[in-house]
């Protein structure tokens, strides 16, 4: 079914530039095509319109009173086609806006607050960032479907793989082919244990003296991660409870009088977790995480999307810092 009139647009502008041009002819040169195909367009749209638009004669064309009034038309065409592609080139150069981040729930304990506060202080209020607790998986869905900008997701290193030629630690999983993807930094995974566990004491434990503890098993991602790990060390961990709520562990490993529980934290959200009596050691053989921001090909051209995505890297930069001063006082 047509929509709308049934004039065609590009004939109209063309009747304009004859117009413009005083000959068919010389309208012809300015759109680099030849007189005839401009005669044929114009034949066409006096056909569609019901009436002459020009009258030709010997030195050029002379528009009727309704070719007069139809060019009026498209002049006033032309000119909000010209103001909205300003205003379209404008809207693209704004460094504001709402950007729409999902993270998963450990950046929320620290790494997320800290970029939001470094934008704050560099943009003001010209940005607004609109945050979205999702792992990793459940934000790869929301990034494709278009409800969020960017994806701040984790993944485990991967032990078994050398680094890439840049230096840089393998993960578990590829990214997307979907998404543009760049690496942030990372931290540790330490364990944490009951201050009565006999291994508490020691700081050269490694998993296989806890074959015969209780573990905590966080989100999928992080039980598959703790699976792995243990069973590279030669067993197969006691999976007792599972939850990723940082709280919530500790209390269940403080809470166990036969001292037998083990958890597993990140790093980077030791600082969010106090008042529980437990002790939090690094092992050499329980692989690290590594942070990365997806968003679709092309969305950081957006000067908003841009700004929260250096800010991400320049909070994520300090991260190598803060871990090895993390590592020193576990040590």
């Amino acid at each position: 079914m047509p929509i709308g009139s049934s004039l065609d647009p590009k004939r109209v502008l063309i009747l304009r530039v004859v117009a413009q041009c005083g000959s068919i002819s010389a309208a012809a040169r300015s759109l680099g095509w030849t007189p005839p195909a401009v005669s044929q367009h114009l034949a066409a749209l006096e056909r569609s319109i019901g009436t002459p638009l020009v009258r030709r004669h010997r030195s050029g064309v002379q528009l009727t009173e309704a070719g007069l009034l139809l060019v009026r038309r498209a002049d006033v065409i032309v000119q909000q086609l010209d103001l909205a592609q300003e205003e379209i080139a404008a809207l693209a150069r704004r460094d504001h806006g709402t950007v729409r981040l999902g993270c998963f729930p450990s950046s929320l304990m620290g790494y997320v607050p800290a970029v939001l506060r470094r934008l704050q202080h560099q943009a003001g209020p010209q940005i607004e960032v609109l945050v979205t607790e999702a792992n990793p998986t459940d934000s790869a869905a929301l990034l494709r479907s278009g409800e969020i900008d960017l994806a701040l997701v984790y993944d485990y290193v991967d032990a078994s793989r050398p680094p890439t030629a840049s230096g840089a630690p393998q993960v578990l999983h590829p990214a997307s082919g979907d998404f543009t993807r760049v690496e942030l930094g990372g931290d540790d995974v330490a364990l944490i244990l009951s201050s009565d566990h006999p291994a508490a004491s020691r700081t050269d434990i490694t998993l296989a003296d806890l074959r015969d503890s209780h573990w905590i098993a966080g989100c999928d991602l992080c039980r598959d991660h703790l699976e792995r790990s243990c069973s590279t060390a030669g067993f197969s961990p006691k999976i007792a409870h599972q939850t990723h709520n940082g709280h919530v562990i500790r209390a269940l490993v403080a809470a166990d009088t036969s001292g037998l529980t083990v958890g597993t934290t990140p790093t980077t959200t030791l600082s969010a977790f106090r008042g529980h009596d437990v002790t939090v050691r690094l092992v050499p053989d329980l692989p690290g995480r590594r942070f990365f921001a997806d968003y679709r090909p092309g969305a950081d051209e957006t000067p908003a999307i841009r700004r929260v995505l250096d800010t991400l890297q320049q909070v994520g930069g300090t991260l190598n810092d803060d871990l090895a001063k993390v590592r020193s006082g576990l040590a």
